[in-house]
């Protein structure tokens, strides 16, 4: 299922980068008081409305040889609600990755004022390093729900491409991965979830 989500938030994320004007579309909405855009699509195979929530990061933040711009999301499937943060980018390859310890992946929320919370993540099922989902996600939504503002801490890895040094034929060699710690901003006032 998470292999399916993450499809479906790439694709939903694709789709807000084109110069296409979706505005007609009746499964896309987004309000002028609020970062939050929404969808929902079909499960084909059960007939049951899945629903999105995305909100990108104010900033952009260097991902090694690229810009990108974070995207909180969340999603309510037959399986329930999941929370995940995304480095923005599609190509897995040009994107930041999410540093994962012995200890597996942490990132630290604050939610306006209050005290960050520790959260721990995981990967998706197909590996993927540029998206994790956040543990907890009922509390995660419950507090965005009355939050204007979040911040999230989280550490990334630059640069974590395999690079040809001579051409396609030479032997590939790994760059160097420098750890960075982000702080990424929300404005995620008039979240309206109610799946």
């Amino acid at each position: 299922m998470r292999s399916v989500y993450l499809f479906v938030l790439l694709l939903t994320a694709c789709l807000a980068s084109c110069d296409v004007d979706t505005s007609s579309s009746p499964a896309t909405k987004k309000s002028d008081d609020t970062k939050w855009l929404y969808s929902e699509s079909e499960d084909r195979m059960t007939s049951k409305k899945n629903f999105l929530a995305e909100n990108t990061c104010k900033d952009w933040i260097y991902s090694g040889t690229d810009h990108s711009w974070p995207v909180l999301a969340i999603q309510k499937t037959e399986n329930g609600n999941n929370v995940t943060l995304s480095t923005g980018t599609f190509s897995e390859a040009n994107s930041a990755a999410f540093y994962s310890g012995e200890n597996g992946i942490f990132i630290r929320m604050r939610f306006d004022k209050e005290r960050p919370i520790k959260f721990q993540c995981s990967r998706p099922a197909d590996g993927t390093t540029n998206v994790i989902f956040i543990d907890r996600a009922k509390k995660v939504i419950a507090k965005l729900k009355k939050a204007k503002k979040l911040l999230i801490e989280a550490t990334l890895v630059s640069n974590p491409i395999l690079k040809d040094r001579r051409s396609r034929k030479s032997s590939l060699v790994i760059t160097r991965a420098e750890h960075k710690t982000e702080i990424m901003e929300f404005n995620t006032a008039g979240l309206k979830w109610n799946h």
